[in-house]
């Protein structure tokens, strides 16, 4: 009796990552990997939550829910950075609620805000609060034009 495939599953809103997904896996060993597609949020969402599969690929750039959750990485790093701070600085997150998606790098956020963590201490040898605060802004013109590299009209986080 031959193993069960590995089933990979690929989230991926087009379909010439998914014909060159195939091909790459294909290359490796039809018989040991199954790749099912999802092009679609929703659908993706309820798949992964039925946990049948061993593997997923997901393109971060899936239709109008691009972006990353800066909220969900803050809530990530809440109980490492109280560590890094020390005793004698609070930490303090202030999330707006809805926040929307932002084009960033997970992993360059994260190491953003430990190392602003890591040299708090040193910042504040007296103690002090460490404050994180996310919220979505719109630029007025009369500001923006007073900033030649601002851009007016849209939110921003």
């Amino acid at each position: 009796m031959s193993p069960a495939p590995v089933r990979v599953l690929l989230v991926d809103d087009d379909e010439d990552d998914f014909i060159i997904t195939r091909d790459l896996i294909a290359e490796i060993g039809r018989s040991r990997y199954r790749l099912d597609w999802i092009s679609d949020y929703a659908t993706a969402l309820a798949t992964l939550q039925r946990h049948e599969h061993d593997v997923c690929l997901l393109d971060y750039r899936l239709g109008e829910k691009t972006g990353l959750d800066l909220n969900g990485v803050m809530l990530n790093l809440q109980s490492m950075l109280p560590q890094m701070l020390g005793e004698q600085i609070n930490l303090e997150f202030r999330c707006q609620p809805d926040l929307p998606l932002v084009a960033a790098d997970a992993t360059m956020t994260e190491q953003i805000l430990m190392n602003l963590a890591v040299n708090a201490p040193d910042s504040m040898p007296g103690g002090g609060t460490f404050s994180v605060e996310t919220s979505a802004v719109e630029i007025p013109i009369a500001l923006a034009r007073q900033n030649p590299d601002a851009r007016a009209g849209g939110s921003f986080v």
